[in-house]
C-alpha cells in the first residue's frame, strides 16, 4: 500500500505547479500536461527529478507495477527537494516555514496551534500535546457553538 504514496506526492506537486501559475499570472489549458509545465512557467526547477516521480505514477496507474521502496524513498527526497527549491522563487518563502496555520478560522486555536508548533521546534513534546488537548477542547467548544448545540 505504501506504493499510492506516489500518487500523493504527484498531485501535490501538480497542484504546486497551478498555484504557481496563478501567482505568475500564467494561462493554461485545463488538460495541461504534468512535464508541460515546466515549458509553461519560467524558472519552475527539477524537470529531471519530477519527470522520473511522473513515470513512477504512470507505471503504477496504467501498469499496476507497484515502486519499491528505493523508488518511494527517491520520490520522496525528489519531492521535497522540489519544493525547497521552488517555494522561495513563487512565493517568497522558504519551504520549511509553509503552514496551514495561517488558514485556520478561529484565532484562539491558530494561536494554540502555533504554541503547540514552537513547543516542537524547542523539543518539548509534553508540552505540544497538552496544546494540542486544548486546541481539540476549543475546536470542540467552537462546534458546538456555530450549531446552536451549546447549552
Amino acid at each position: 500500500m505504501n506504493g499510492f504514496c506516489i500518487l500523493s506526492f504527484h498531485d501535490s506537486v501538480e497542484m504546486f505547479m497551478k498555484l504557481c501559475t496563478e501567482e505568475k499570472n500564467i494561462t493554461i489549458d485545463r488538460k495541461i500536461s504534468f512535464l508541460d509545465y515546466f515549458d509553461r512557467i519560467p524558472n519552475l526547477q527539477c524537470k529531471v527529478t519530477m519527470d522520473n516521480l511522473n513515470r513512477k505514477r504512470m507505471t503504477l496507474k496504467h501498469n499496476g507495477v507497484l515502486p519499491s521502496m528505493l523508488d518511494i524513498e527517491i520520490s520522496r527526497v525528489n519531492v521535497t527537494e522540489f519544493f525547497e527549491e521552488n517555494t522561495p522563487v513563487f512565493f517568497n518563502i522558504q519551504f520549511s516555514e509553509t503552514s496551514l496555520v495561517s488558514i485556520v478560522k478561529f484565532e484562539i486555536v491558530r494561536s494554540y496551534l502555533n504554541d503547540a508548533l514552537k513547543e516542537i521546534d524547542n523539543k518539548n513534546f509534553a508540552d505540544s500535546i497538552q496544546y494540542s488537548h486544548i486546541i481539540f477542547k476549543e475546536l470542540f467548544l467552537l462546534m458546538k457553538i456555530i450549531n446552536n448545540d451549546y447549552p
